[in-house]
Order: structure tokens, then C-alpha cells, then sequence
């Protein structure tokens, strides 16, 4: 990452003459790298220049306004990134701008949800007291020009109106009850799936619900938890063909034109049909269409929203425990992915990733996802993942038969080896649990490991022997 090399400061200064690019796209990835920067490095991202003009802050918070529905959700997600570091000084900040109101509201109903001393009425109050100012300072320099201004920005306020979706108080006019019925529209579609966990018992608490968003607690529901699916039975391949393509189709088009709320329901849904019994009454047609998933899941996993993460995950270790071996040509793609998503900084998505990779070793015994655990236990740079591997190695030794693993039995041996001298204590000690594992599967090949490490490192693996409980080190 460029941060890595340069001072953020100076990677924003080198950034800025991207702000007004023709592209939604570069502007819309540079929101997310903002964010990242904020989330990554703090204030030292965010440090103003003589000018305030060309404030990285500045580009942020008229970026609210842009003309592209998914560069503003871009810019409040990361104005959400910038309130954890600044806190209330943000409000201060963005009071300063002369907002439209309804771009006002978007940002404040957001900030809310993070416990901002603010409500979207009062954000619409502060805008229309701070346009009054600017729209007599500048009818004073030339009031045909602030006319123009209002009547060229007018169509996109009401486009913006449409495209937030957040817990906003309803706006004036005609544009409030077009942003209602499409806000309806879009709670029947995903009612059917999400309702037991978005059904909140009051205002109050709906307002401290957990949205899933960008590097927060991953909930979509108050308490965090993940939206149950529902058993969906299809009754033919044709009904489960048409359902198929709804998700194919929904999830394909991405992430920056479907909402993230959308996709968690599509995932869930597709869950739906996996417990159903899809897979059993229909699975030749169910894995043609896996195989067309594959890829739209992927992007799932490395969505920024920890909700749509989360889900993901889930999902790939409901695949696993359907299909078990049948898993087998997705399941090195996917453990890629959640290896990739261990070692972010999210806490929920790196316990799901957890949980789903270990779900993945435990339902589908396939030998090429060794090497897969064996490869980074070796070689890897990273300790955090390198430890959870470790587990994931202990889990194969335990679980598996070794006729399972034993074409790749030398990078096992190697793994262990490595997982038992690991720098990290944690790795250690799955490691030396590992070898014990081992003793039990292969004591033959297990002595002969034994006599190529030195005395030290010997007693210390005979004592883990001695300890060993098959499955403890896994429940810890």
C-alpha cells in the first residue's frame, strides 16, 4: 500500500488533482482509499493545509453531493471513518459547507447511528440557516449567478433524496414521499428473509442498531447477530432455475449498483434454498449454477460493508456442510478469500472467516486445501495468519483420515515443524498439539519427525503428547 511508503500528507497532496476526475469510478475508489487511510493512520491522513480549500476533508464532504448515487454513498461511509478520529469536531467541520439539506440529512442520519449529538431535522435546520447566509453573501456579489447555481443543482438533490436509504426524518415536498414509497418498495423485497432480525422494539434502539457498515461491529440486527434464513423448498427445476437466476442476476451486478442490505437478502435467500433440500431434489442444476456464483460470492467476501463479509462467509461454510465433497473444485477459491479476511482488522469478519474456514476443513475433506494450510504455516509473513493456520492444521491431523491427507504428508510433517517452532506462543502450542495429533495417526512417521529436531524441542513435544486431549485446543 502506497501509505506504507509515503507520509499520508503527502500521498493526499499527490491524490488531490483526482478529486474532479470524469470518472465516477476514480473518484468513488478514492472515497475508499480515504477511508482506509483514516481507519489505518488516524489524524495524520486528515492533516490540513495552509489552504482549506484543497483539505482532503473539503473534497469529502462536497463529494456528498455528486451526481453518481454510489460516489456519495462512498463519501458519507467515509465521513463516518473520519467521525471516529475527529468525533464532534466532524459536525463543526461540515456545518462550515453550505450542504443542500437533503445531503445534510444523509450525513447526520448516519453519524446518528454512531452516537453523533445530532438529528437529521436539525442537520435540514443548520443547512438552511448556513444557505441563507451563503445565498445573501453571494446575492450581494450577483444574484443572477446563486439563481443559476439553485436551478442547475436542483435535479440532483432530488436524485439524492431517492439514493440514501438511512433512517432520515421524512423531507418536505413531493421528494419526501417518492424517497418513502421507494424505501417501502425496498423493505418488502427483503422482509421476507431479514425481518426477524430487523424488527426493532422502538426508535431509540433502532437508532443504535448496527448497520454493517464500513470497519464497524458487523451486526445487521441490535444485537449483531446474522439474519436466519428460512427453509425455501422449490417444488421443480424450472421454479428453482427462476429463483436462481433473481440471485445470479442481483449479485452479479455488484456492489457499487446493488445495495448492501439487497445483498445480504440475496445471500440469505440463496442459504434459503441450500437448507431446503435444492441441493439434494435438484443438484445438477443447482451446481451449474454454483458454478456461475462463484465470483459474485468472491466479491462478497471482500465487500467493505462487515455485513455483506459476514454473510458471505456463512454462506461458503453452508455450501461446504451441504455439498462435502462436491465442495471440493470451489473450495481452494474460497479458502483464498478467507485467509485474505483473517488477518483485516474487523473483529467480526475475521471471527466469521474463522469460523467458515473451519467449517470448509470439517465438511470437505478435499487433499488440495492442504497444501493451501500447509503453504502459508511455512512461508507466510504474517503471524496473525500464520496462527490460524496453526488451528486449521491441528483440525486436519485430528479430523481427517490419513489416507485423506497423505499424498501431501511431507508438507504436513514440514507445517508441523514450523508450527512448533513458530515465533508466536499461540502457534506453538497448536503446533506441539499437532504433532500429538500426529503421534496418534502416523506414530511411525511421527518418531521419525521427532529425531530431526533437537533435545530441547523433543522433551517439549513428548510433554504435549503426554497432554494431549483430541478436540481441546480446537474448543479454546
Amino acid at each position: 500500500m502506497a501509505l506504507q511508503v509515503l507520509r499520508p500528507d503527502v500521498m493526499m497532496e499527490k491524490l488531490s488533482k483526482l478529486w474532479s476526475h470524469k470518472s465516477w469510478k476514480v473518484r468513488h475508489g478514492l472515497l475508499q482509499f480515504v477511508a482506509e487511510a483514516v481507519s489505518t493512520t488516524g489524524e495524520a491522513a486528515l492533516v490540513p493545509p495552509r489552504d482549506e480549500d484543497n483539505w482532503v476533508l473539503t473534497y469529502v464532504i462536497k463529494l456528498v453531493g455528486d451526481p453518481e448515487s454510489a460516489v456519495r454513498d462512498a463519501a458519507v461511509e467515509c465521513l463516518e471513518e473520519v467521525y471516529r478520529v475527529y468525533g464532534e469536531q466532524l459536525i463543526d467541520i461540515i456545518n462550515r459547507h453550505s450542504l443542500r439539506p437533503a445531503h445534510m440529512n444523509a450525513i447526520y442520519a448516519r453519524l446518528q447511528q454512531l452516537g453523533a449529538d445530532v438529528t437529521p431535522t436539525a442537520a435540514a435546520s443548520t443547512a438552511n440557516e448556513q444557505s441563507a447566509v451563503v445565498s445573501q453573501q453571494s446575492r450581494g456579489r450577483g444574484g443572477a449567478a446563486a439563481d443559476d447555481y439553485d436551478t442547475a443543482t436542483s435535479a440532483i438533490e432530488e436524485a439524492s433524496e431517492l439514493s440514501y436509504s438511512g433512517p432520515a426524518a421524512a423531507l418536505a415536498g413531493h421528494g419526501a414521499r417518492r424517497q418513502s414509497q421507494q424505501q417501502v418498495a425496498a423493505e418488502e423485497s427483503v422482509s421476507s428473509v431479514l425481518e426477524p432480525s430487523r424488527t426493532l422494539t422502538s426508535a431509540g434502539v433502532a437508532a443504535k442498531a448496527k448497520r454493517g457498515g464500513y470497519k464497524d461491529g458487523g451486526g445487521v440486527g441490535s444485537d449483531g447477530a446474522l439474519p436466519p434464513a428460512q427453509p425455501l423448498v422449490v417444488s421443480s427445476e424450472r421454479e428453482l432455475r427462476a429463483e436462481m437466476d433473481k440471485i445470479l442476476g442481483l449479485l452479479s451486478k455488484g456492489a457499487a449498483v446493488v445495495d448492501w442490505e439487497k445483498r445480504v437478502a440475496t445471500m440469505v435467500r440463496l442459504e434459503g434454498l441450500v437448507i431446503g433440500g435444492a441441493v439434494g431434489s435438484h443438484e445438477a442444476c443447482f451446481l451449474d449454477y454454483l458454478r456461475q456464483l462463484k465470483d459474485p460470492i468472491l466479491e462478497q467476501i471482500y465487500d467493505r460493508r462487515s455485513a455483506v463479509a459476514r454473510q458471505a462467509a456463512h454462506l461458503m461454510e453452508v455450501l461446504a456442510a451441504a455439498l462435502g465433497v462436491r465442495f471440493e473444485p470451489y473450495a481452494v477459491t474460497f479458502m483464498g478469500a478467507l485467509f485474505k479476511a483473517l488477518v483485516i482488522t474487523v473483529q467480526v469478519v475475521s471471527e466469521a472467516a474463522d469460523s467458515a474456514a473451519k467449517g470448509i476443513l470439517h465438511h470437505c475433506h478435499a487433499p488440495k486445501l492442504v497444501p493451501c494450510v500447509c503453504d502459508i504455516m511455512t512461508a507466510d509473513k504474517s503471524a496473525k495468519l500464520r496462527k490460524h493456520c496453526s488451528v486449521l492444521l491441528l483440525q486436519i491431523v485430528e479430523e481427517w483420515e490419513p489416507q485423506e491427507y497423505y499424498h501431501y504428508i511431507d508438507a504436513i510433517e514440514a507445517a508441523i515443524s514450523a508450527a512448533a517452532q513458530d515465533a508466536l506462543g499461540e502457534t506453538r502450542m497448536a503446533g506441539r498439539q499437532s504433532f500429538a495429533a500426529y503421534v496418534n495417526q502416523m506414530p511411525e512417521r511421527a518418531t521419525a519427525l521427532l529425531r530431526r529436531f533437537d533435545s530441547g524441542l523433543q522433551q517439549k513435544l513428548h510433554e504435549a503428547a503426554g497432554q494431549y486431549s483430541k478436540g481441546a485446543h480446537l474448543k479454546a
